[in-house]
């Protein structure tokens, strides 16, 4: 973990460092400042005012860029439990929402950012277990309109200047690209955690909940899965498996807590392994066996592959070219029920 007195700001090609030798390196242009402050308030003030003003805007507004993680993955693929999890490293993850026979524990939600992914779909006219992947050019030119404007109004609003803001909604991950260009355009940072759960284990979920057949299900977390993928490269990511979490919580909130960079709070991890965590929340647990049937060993490929990142820390494990060419496959027609 980095000290609090180290730290690398990188917004706009600007760095910092500030340790026992201290050296600045800042930007030698104010005028941003001048935008933001109304030139009577800047006049008013005397000089060690407006130089206190100055510092703080440049110095302590790179270094208190608002941070975001994107909780990403697979409709029923433990996305809940992982969100939940992040409140033991003092992240906020927002109001939970209510409920159900299918979640009892809660879905840890924003409805207003769960209501414009709807909305996002709605104006797609995509419905939300749609199998085809959305163009990214529709996202990006909805980035740049009313809906847009929208999110980035929703963003500023609920992100905090010192403490990250967890989003999570299954809808979410195939309208990334949305979220990724909103977030870029308020510069801030983003990390993304991606939630793995076996295909099968989806795949049952899905069938108890919504009744949808099996191999419309495995498809659905096939592309699902490669949005994810395609749509955070370049990004700070971490692969998160659903079962590891659940057997071996304190080791993968501590992975966690090293990826985003936060201490892990024993006394909320208490909490949180005696009133939420328990082997109920698991109802179906698959291994890696093979299978002859062509759309399950696709999706078992691809799992296999993820299942090799949900143990590693080290973000080159993305670039496996094994990896690259499952997430870039292309869906065959007749996986398209």
């Amino acid at each position: 973990m980095p000290r609090r007195t180290d730290c690398i700001l990188s917004r706009h090609n600007t760095s910092v460092r500030v340790s026992s030798v201290t050296k600045y390196r800042l930007p030698g242009s104010v005028a941003k400042i001048y935008k933001k402050y109304p030139r009577k308030i800047l006049e008013s003030q005397d000089k060690f005012s407006l130089n206190k003003i100055i510092f703080q805007e440049i110095f302590f507004g790179y270094k208190m860029q608002k941070q975001l993680i994107f909780v990403l993955g697979m409709h029923r693929s433990g996305t809940s439990t992982l969100t939940r999890a992040l409140a033991c490293l003092g992240v906020d993850i927002g109001k939970k929402t209510q409920g159900r026979f299918d979640n009892p524990k809660g879905f840890f939600e924003d409805e207003d950012f769960v209501a414009l992914n709807q909305k996002l779909l709605q104006t797609l006219d995509v419905p939300w277990d749609s199998l085809k992947s959305i163009e990214s050019e529709k996202l990006m030119d909805l980035a740049s309109g009313e809906l847009g404007d929208a999110a980035k109004y929703f963003l500023n609003e609920r992100c905090q200047d010192n403490i990250p803001l967890a989003l999570k909604d299954p809808r979410a991950s195939r309208l990334f690209i949305f979220w990724r260009r909103c977030a870029e355009e308020l510069h801030f940072g983003v990390h993304c955690l991606i939630s793995l759960r076996h295909p099968l284990s989806c795949a049952d979920s899905l069938l108890k909940r919504d009744a949808m057949p099996r191999e419309k299900s495995l498809v659905f977390w096939l592309s699902c899965m490669q949005d994810c993928l395609r749509t955070s490269e370049f990004l700070p990511r971490l692969v998160v498996a659903y079962d590891r979490l659940l057997d071996y919580p304190d080791r993968e909130l501590q992975r966690i807590g090293y990826f985003l960079q936060r201490e892990v709070s024993s006394e909320k991890v208490k909490i949180f392994l005696s009133t939420f965590l328990d082997s109920s929340l698991r109802h179906h647990k698959y291994g890696l066996e093979g299978t002859k049937n062509q759309i399950l060993s696709h999706a078992m490929r691809l799992y296999s592959a993820l299942d090799d990142c949900s143990v590693s820390l080290d973000p080159q494990v993305f670039q496996c070219a094994r990896l690259k060419r499952l997430a870039a496959y292309p869906l065959c027609d007749s996986y398209v029920l």
